[in-house]
């Protein structure tokens, strides 16, 4: 039959063709079946939103986008513009315009051991609410739209050259009790969004503190004193590095400061802060 040319062997296609024809096929098969795979995917995406459409995380009202808040509440909200770059200190516009060096008088006369804050609103009985909803009402769904919250305040002045981002963390019964730590939350949803790795393991609570709600300045301090440690296996990747530490509230900022210590003392070259609010107080 050879003589009729009947048979043919794939080899004898000239100049590779019978590659280049398999390669067509595998695209021709690839762009039919893609969107078929798609089509089911949005079909159902589509019906649960219709069944159960995006609500707003606090009134519960209609909204376009999963895990946010309608245009209603997010108008009670105070978004922090013009802050101190060092604390996130909320000022007034006359002291400094939109310098970008802006500083507080205390960052000014007793600089803090972190470099950089960004808050992301300011703390009042408005975002109260939500925060303590996320951080004892079991409203795990916050976590997403505070993450979002997070990324866009930090812009790429916090995470430009950040090694790791770092939750402050937890004693572990206080995290037995409350069974997540919710900063803990918003470090692995702003890795994902930043692209920075979360090191959860770089920095402990090995003291059971009291909550520092109700405490003033000198008692916080007091309370957070040799309450956080770097594991001794965990030095080696600190060294030199950048670290974002990430928590919900910055109220004094005694927290910060006293997980920034431990952290360049084990051999960080610089800490920078980000937290969803911040407590105004009087400069």
């Amino acid at each position: 039959m050879g003589n009729f040319g009947l048979s043919w062997r794939p080899s004898r296609w000239p100049n590779g063709r019978f590659h280049d024809a398999k390669l067509g096929l595998a695209s021709l098969f690839q762009a039919i079946c893609k969107p078929l795979y798609r089509t089911p995917q949005k079909v159902i995406g589509g019906i649960g939103n219709f069944l159960l459409p995006p609500r707003c995380l606090s009134c519960r009202q209609q909204t376009l986008q999963d895990n946010g808040l309608c245009p209603d509440c997010w108008r009670q909200l105070t978004p922090l513009t013009l802050c101190c770059q060092r604390c996130a200190l909320p000022m007034a516009p006359e002291l400094g315009g939109g310098a970008g060096d802006l500083l507080c008088g205390n960052c000014l006369t007793s600089p803090p051991p972190f470099c950089l804050t960004r808050s992301a609103l300011l703390y009042d009985d408005v975002s109260a609410q939500h925060i303590m909803a996320f951080k004892h009402g079991d409203r795990l769904d916050y976590a997403p739209w505070f993450a979002r919250l997070l990324w866009q305040v930090g812009g790429q002045k916090l995470f430009d050259g950040a090694d790791w981002i770092v939750p402050v963390p937890l004693h572990w019964t206080r995290q037995w009790r409350r069974r997540y730590n919710q900063a803990a939350e918003l470090g692995k949803r702003v890795s994902k969004l930043s692209g920075v790795a979360v090191g959860h393991h770089l920095l402990k609570r090995r003291k059971a503190t009291k909550s520092q709600g109700g405490l003033g300045m000198a008692a916080r301090q007091r309370n957070v004193a040799h309450a956080f440690q770097v594991p001794p296996k965990s030095k080696a990747q600190l060294a030199g590095k950048t670290v974002v530490l990430i928590d919900d509230v910055f109220t004094t900022g005694a927290t910060a400061r006293a997980c920034s210590q431990v952290l360049l003392r084990a051999g960080a070259a610089e800490v920078r802060v980000l937290t969803i609010a911040r407590v105004a107080r009087s400069a």
